[in-house]
């Protein structure tokens, strides 16, 4: 089916979002990295790492190296860390032949790399705890470098602005199959903006490729499995292989297209497991017919799909704009400020407002699988909608957000973190109903 997109595009702006989906736009607009060199934060030595005699290792407290300053964790078969990893200048972290777990202090367990830093990763596994498959990200930004070498990481990793990578000999982006999902989709490699690379004899879950703001290219054949030899958008893969989607979902594996509005990005004959615009920024449009798992031709703004097929998610980043979606499924929905969004006959994924103030109205809608409503949201959800139980068991709601849901023109409940799962009482028609927020509307 052939998808018709009403109205124009005239700014996108890039945004990269980690599985769930933080955002670091600033790398690739040519700003530098924020970060700065901190040498009062808790620091790691060597002499600590090495001196240590238990079989298990536990340091609780950020590491942050700056200046010429170099760390080595070596043959340590079960080390924690618990709390970031951050290293600045001419920093340097090598991790050699160990087993290093990276537990979160807050939201999120993280590696930040700055200016020339370095971070070594040989014939060792650096990974999240497996009660928590999902969570580490490493960003790296400016001139870092990254060496993998008969080594296993996942989840994130999101390079930008220079940076240089080599992934070789046996290495492993991806979960293993035992402690993740059925397939194993946790590992991602997302690329941005001049970073210059090379996957070599090993297995990546996914690659994200950003079209930053300028940029221009023409990706085709974009093909998951074995690969003998294939490049593209500065990175060079030869005799490895891109694991395929399995799952229907958020989930990461195969490849994933991200476009800025001033990049002209053409993608012919390939196999995606994500198409994504960001950002729609003060518009009006209509999107009609997008469809997962059906081979497309699309035009809009400056981008161009020729016979594409996406498996999982067509994302929409919308920033004060006013878009109807209708006859379409896969719809990763991603509203800022005050966006108006109408789905009709149409099926949402995954939601993920950030800052979000606008009006979300389904005529005949479904909400399957995923969502995180965080970060400052305060906005209405109307019309008629069924939730999958996927989202009701999953669902991430943080303090600062709320949401105002109606159930019919003139009766609403507002849910915030504390009250959403909770069930309420409303009359409708002289009638009493127990609703809370996942209730199937229209309801009586």
């Amino acid at each position: 089916m052939l998808p018709k997109v009403i109205g124009t595009m005239k700014k996108l702006v890039l945004l990269f979002l980690l599985l769930g989906l933080a955002v670091f736009a600033a790398g690739c607009t040519g700003q530098t990295s924020q970060g700065e060199s901190n040498t009062s934060q808790a620091e790691v030595t060597t002499t600590q790492i090495e001196t240590s005699t238990t079989q298990l290792e536990t340091h609780e407290g950020k590491i942050s190296l700056s200046g010429n300053q170099e760390m080595v964790i070596e043959n340590k078969p079960n080390y924690v860390q618990i709390g970031n990893i951050e290293l600045f200048d001419n920093a340097k972290l090598t991790i050699g032949n160990s087993n290093v777990i990276v537990k979160k202090q807050g939201p999120r367990a993280e590696i930040l790399m700055h200016g020339n830093s370095t971070l070594e990763i040989i014939n060792s596994r650096l990974v999240p705890p497996i009660d928590d498959p999902a969570n580490l990200y490493l960003t790296a930004y400016d001139t870092s470098s990254i060496l993998i070498d008969n080594s296993t990481f996942y989840n994130v990793m999101n390079l930008v602005n220079g940076v240089e990578f080599v992934i070789k000999n046996g290495s492993r982006l991806h979960s293993s199959y035992d402690i993740a999902e059925e397939d194993g989709a946790f590992g991602i490699l997302q690329v941005c903006c001049q970073v210059k690379g090379s996957i070599k004899d090993s297995e990546v879950g996914s690659i994200g490729l950003f079209y930053g703001p300028g940029e221009a290219g023409t990706i085709e054949n974009l093909k998951t499995g074995n690969i003998d030899n294939f490049s593209v958008l500065g990175i060079t893969i030869e005799n490895s292989k891109i694991l395929p989607p399995k799952k229907k979902g958020p989930y990461e594996r195969g490849w994933s297209v991200f476009a800025d509005e001033t990049s002209k990005v053409t993608v012919k004959n390939s196999n995606l497991n994500k198409f994504v615009f960001q950002e729609i920024k003060n518009k009006t449009t209509q999107f009609e017919g997008l469809k997962s798992e059906t081979y497309t031709n699309l035009d809009f703004g400056s981008v161009h799909i020729e016979n594409v097929n996406v498996y999982n998610e067509w994302g929409l980043f919308l920033r004060n704009s006013n878009v109807t979606i209708k006859d379409s499924d896969g719809i990763w929905l991603f509203p800022f400020e005050n966006s108006k969004v109408n789905f009709v006959n149409s099926t949402m994924v995954e939601f993920d407002p950030r800052g979000f103030t606008g009006e979300l109205n389904f005529e005949g809608g479904k909400w399957l699988y995923a969502g995180e409503i965080i970060e400052n949201n305060d906005f209405t959800i109307s019309g008629t909608y069924e939730v999958d139980q996927g989202v009701r068991d999953s669902l991430v709601w943080d303090g600062s957000s709320k949401v105002k849901r109606f159930f019919s023109a003139n009766i609403s409940i507002d849910f915030n973190k504390e009250n959403f799962r909770g069930m309420q009482s409303i009359s409708l028609n002289g009638k009493t109903y127990t609703v809370n927020f996942f209730t199937t509307t229209p309801i009586g």
